[in-house]
């Protein structure tokens, strides 16, 4: 297969852990009859986009996660009086 990206994406498609197996199961994917391929592809499509949607949501709360520590003010570190605690 030309691009690794590809390759990977198929693989965890059609969930096979060899290059054989891929290489398999992309023919019998070519005989399933043209209607059925593009249904399946729509699906497919359908699932890497809503996929990619909570990966961006993710990435957006990690962003305004950071942005928020980076904009807090900092605060000294709590010091321990060892005579209170030896009490």
């Amino acid at each position: 297969m030309a691009h690794p990206f590809a390759e990977s994406l198929y693989t965890a498609i059609f969930d096979v852990d060899s290059e054989e197996e891929l290489e398999r199961s992309l023919e019998d994917w070519m005989e399933i009859p043209p209607a059925e391929r593009s249904f399946a592809a729509t699906q497919i499509h359908w699932l890497l986009v809503e996929r990619v949607d909570e990966l961006t949501a993710a990435v957006r709360g990690i962003q305004t996660l950071l942005e928020d520590l980076a904009t807090r003010p900092e605060q000294p570190p709590d010091i321990i009086d060892a005579e209170v605690v030896d009490g």
